[in-house]
Order: C-alpha cells, then sequence, then structure tokens
C-alpha cells in the first residue's frame, strides 16, 4: 500500500513537471508586441492588415490596446516612461514596444512590421 502511495505521489510530482515545462516553452515561443492605437487614426486602420497578417502567419501575438481608455492610456504612458522615450516622442500614434524597444509613428511602425511578417515568409 505504501508503494502504491509513493508511486501515485511520484506520478503526480512528475506530470505536473513536464506540464509547467511545456507552457514555459510555449510562453518563450510567442513573441507578443504591444500595438497602441486610436480608433479614430486613419494611419492605425491602414496597419490593420499587416497586424493581421502578421497574428495569422507568424510566432508573434499582437495585442492591440486602444488608448482611448482612460486605463490603457495610463498603461502606455508608463511604458513610454520606463523606456525613456523623449517627451517629444510621446503620445504618438501608432506605436508598437517589443521587449523594450518602442517604434513610434508610421514609417517606423510599417517598416517593423513589414520586416517581421517578410523574415517569417522566409524562414
Amino acid at each position: 500500500m505504501q508503494r502504491l502511495i509513493i508511486f501515485c505521489l511520484l506520478f503526480i510530482i512528475i506530470t505536473f513537471s513536464l506540464v509547467n515545462s511545456s507552457v514555459a516553452i510555449v510562453e518563450e515561443t510567442t513573441k507578443i508586441i504591444d500595438y497602441y492605437f486610436i480608433t479614430t487614426c486613419s494611419t492605425c486602420h491602414e496597419l490593420t492588415f499587416l497586424l493581421d497578417e502578421i497574428d495569422q502567419k507568424t510566432e508573434y501575438k499582437i495585442n492591440r490596446i486602444n488608448i482611448s481608455n482612460d486605463d490603457n492610456y495610463k498603461k502606455f504612458n508608463e511604458e513610454l516612461l520606463q523606456l525613456n522615450v523623449p517627451d517629444n516622442r510621446r503620445g504618438i500614434i501608432p506605436t508598437i514596444i517589443y521587449k523594450d524597444r518602442y517604434f513610434i509613428g508610421k514609417d517606423e511602425v510599417e517598416t517593423v512590421l513589414s520586416q517581421i511578417l517578410k523574415a517569417s515568409l522566409y524562414n
């Protein structure tokens, strides 16, 4: 009886360890990009096609964050402060934040999204 209990406990521990390591692997391979926009921004709407393609065809996940919402706007400003974004560039949309890098304005955002898509399609 005691062996059965020990066996069951070991089985549970090993199973739990495998599940946790699988979750960690999935989290490491998913690359998350925060995309800040507002709904009235025509440039932001122009980039929707690229964002959709990246979501569907790459390992990147796009978090689309509408800064018209007060909480989202606060988070956006906190992120920019943390990354030491110069005052004259804060609040410009669209903006992408990926890890510790930021891309602000249509040209930068469109360039980086295009590069992500091309790199993913050719790999």
